[in-house]
C-alpha cells in the first residue's frame, strides 16, 4: 500500500493498493481491510481522497449503477461493499454510463474473459467533483493484463 498526500486546497490524499484475490484465505482478506481501515482513519475528513486499487472484486447489479459484470457479487465484493458503506465512499468508475468496452479493467490471459476488478474510490461528499472515469487500453509494453483506469476531477472549494 502506498499513501501520498499533495498539499493543495483541499489537501489531496491518494492511496494505491492491491487486494488479495478471491481464492485467498479469509484471514488475508480481513488483514488487508484492517490495514486499509487504519490508513483511512488517519486521513482528515476534509481531504479529497482517492483510493486506487485492484480490489479483485466482481460487483453485481445490486452494488452499483454501471458495471461490466452482470453476475452476482463475489466474496471480495461483499467486503468492498461493507468498506464503502463504513467510510461513506463510492466507486467512481461505476458512476458513469459507458459502453461495455470502457468498463472492463482486466482480461484473463488464458480464457480472455474480461471483468471489472479495478476501482477508484472517493468520499461521497466529493462525488460532484468527479467529472468522468474511464478504462483505457492496457500497458502493452509491460505485458499487463490490467487496463489503466483514469478519473477526471474538478475540485471546487466553497
Amino acid at each position: 500500500m502506498v499513501i501520498t498526500e499533495f498539499s493543495a486546497n483541499p489537501v489531496t490524499t491518494v492511496i494505491v493498493c492491491y487486494s488479495p484475490h478471491t481464492g485467498s484465505p479469509e484471514a488475508e482478506m480481513e488483514q488487508f481491510y484492517s490495514v486499509l481501515q487504519i490508513a483511512m482513519e488517519r486521513i482528515p475528513a476534509h481531504n479529497f481522497l482517492a483510493v486506487l486499487a485492484d480490489f479483485n472484486v466482481l460487483v453485481g447489479p445490486e452494488g452499483a449503477c454501471y458495471i461490466y459484470h452482470t453476475g452476482d457479487t463475489n466474496r471480495n465484493g461483499q467486503h468492498l461493499g461493507s468498506f464503502l458503506q463504513e467510510y461513506r465512499l463510492i466507486a467512481a468508475n461505476t458512476m458513469f454510463k459507458k459502453r461495455q468496452g470502457k468498463l472492463w479493467t482486466h482480461e484473463d490471459r488464458c480464457t480472455e474473459e474480461k471483468c471489472q476488478l479495478d476501482y477508484i474510490l472517493v468520499h461521497r461528499k466529493w462525488r460532484n467533483s468527479v467529472m468522468d472515469t474511464e478504462a483505457y487500453s492496457t500497458f502493452e509494453t509491460v505485458s499487463s493484463d490490467h487496463r489503466v483506469v483514469t478519473m477526471r476531477v474538478r475540485l471546487s472549494v466553497r
